[in-house]
């Protein structure tokens, strides 16, 4: 084993890379740092019992292989019953073996041959456990917004003034509009690299690991102790509706300067997705870092009632509902007349986001109306983020418009299907086979599950190494 990692520390010095010593894992009584799996993207094991180790610390904290990491080990010729199939390095005992009978047979025959130090080219047997890190294939999506821990209270009905209500149970988990929206990118298979600020408490503490469990880069979310972490309390009734009251808490000092200390993520990214429930000065910042690079701008309007010019005209896609339009428009105005008002301030697209009616979409040549996806809802809270997610990253991946709305609006859906909102986000291969069963069905959509298929295809070729 010491050889071994004296191997790797070699290997590293001729390819100029300096070595550190965190990247070397010694699995004691302790078992496996299962914080190094999420830190990185490979595993390179001393043997097929190590690697079988990884596998089940993979499984615990739900880190497909070779997704977001790839294993592969030095073998005597067992590779054991993994799945996936485990890539190894077999090791070259049958040259070794040969080279050690030459020299015997040379010295027990009185021969004299060169001195020779045994040597072997290393093969890598099998490739089904090793991929092209994720960070690799796609663009990835920067989301900026609030990190809350949610309290969601289920009601018969809302509470009327001076009304007293009772609950039968309440559910905690974590939340957010910037949470829910990150973790909705990566079930997607995107990368999501997310900006926000949690208090130095239990609740952040709890929160920033979920993140990083669930595959969400967390270098641009900040801890503070000036403020507890952000909590909002969800009141659900019986048809699904709900109502939000929210504590900022840590989320009120998400600053323009917290944006511009994480500029680089903003380098090939291919969407950023914001939300007012931070300050404005932290939404503008990331709109100009935004604009500067070539990264396109989703906005979901939440509490404000004024949005500058200045900001509209560098959104690509802004995703109010019909309680959050009506701050800007009188109501008596129709669909058409509403996302005309934004299109005239500088928006690119206007998608009106309708409930159980689906959804209007404008581009100023485009006027379609989307109807909601088959689902019966039993908490709407977190559909919209669960829409803005699958719409930047089938819209990343090339997808066009109206086909990537269709999908969106199938992810809102099936995010209404339970209570709480990060567990009930859809994954990519659920969507692709609800997508691929409407379009069997012949019902609303043109989307054909190849093109999901196809974009995962193209993002993984190319040579396949380390």
């Amino acid at each position: 084993e010491q050889a071994f990692v004296q191997g790797y520390r070699q290997c590293l010095f001729e390819h100029q890379v300096p070595f550190s010593p965190d990247r070397v894992c010694v699995c004691g009584k302790a078992g496996l740092p299962e914080g190094r799996l999420l830190e990185n993207t490979a595993a390179l094991c001393f043997d097929t019992e190590l690697a079988g180790r990884v596998y089940e610390a993979c499984s615990r904290k739900n880190r497909r292989i070779p997704k977001y990491l790839s294993v592969l080990s030095l073998s005597d010729g067992e590779k054991g019953p993994f799945f996936p199939e485990l890539s190894v390095i077999p090791l070259p005992y049958d040259a070794l073996a040969r080279h050690v009978c030459d020299r015997l047979t040379a010295d027990v025959e009185g021969r004299r041959v060169p001195e020779t130090v045994f040597a072997a080219e290393a093969h890598l047997s099998g490739n089904t456990s090793v991929d092209i890190p994720l960070t690799m294939r796609n663009k990835k999506i920067v989301v900026v917004g609030p990190v809350n821990m949610d309290t969601v209270i289920p009601l018969k009905k809302f509470p009327q003034m001076g009304e007293t209500t009772l609950t039968e149970s309440r559910l905690i988990v974590p939340g957010g509009k910037g949470l829910n929206q990150a973790v909705g990118v990566t079930k997607l298979e995107a990368e999501a690299y997310l900006i926000g600020k949690v208090g130095k408490d239990y609740e952040g503490g709890n929160l920033y690991d979920y993140l990083q469990t669930n595959g969400v880069n967390t270098g641009g979310v900040s801890h503070t102790s000036q403020a507890a972490t952000g909590h909002a309390y969800v009141y659900v009734q019986r048809d699904g509706e709900s109502g939000i009251v929210v504590y900022k808490g840590a989320n009120g000092l998400l600053t323009a300067q917290d944006i511009l200390q994480n500029a680089a993520a903003f380098d090939n990214a291919s969407f950023c997705l914001l939300q007012t429930e931070v300050g404005l000065d932290a939404v503008e910042a990331a709109a100009g870092l935004a604009c500067e690079r070539g990264v396109k701008l989703l906005l979901k309007p939440s509490a404000v009632y004024e949005l500058r010019d200045e900001l509209l005209q560098k959104i690509f896609v802004f995703l109010p509902n019909e309680k959050e339009i009506s701050y800007f428009c009188p109501p008596e105005m129709s669909c058409k007349e509403k996302a005309r008002y934004f299109l005239d301030r500088g928006v690119k697209n206007v998608i009106l986001t309708m409930g159980r009616s689906g959804c209007y979409w404008d581009d100023g040549i485009h006027q379609v109306h989307f109807p909601a996806a088959p689902f019966e809802a039993v908490d709407t809270t977190g559909a919209a983020d669960a829409f803005a997610a699958a719409l930047a990253v089938m819209l990343s991946q090339n997808m066009d418009m109206e086909t990537a709305i269709r999908s969106a609006t199938f992810a809102a859906g099936f995010s209404t299907a339970k209570q709480g909102v990060p567990n009930s986000l859809i994954d990519r291969s659920t969507l692709e086979f609800y997508m691929g069963r409407e379009c069997g069905e012949g019902e609303t959509s043109p989307a054909h599950p190849g093109q999901f298929k196809k974009s995962a295809h193209s993002a993984n070729q190319g040579v396949r190494s380390l």
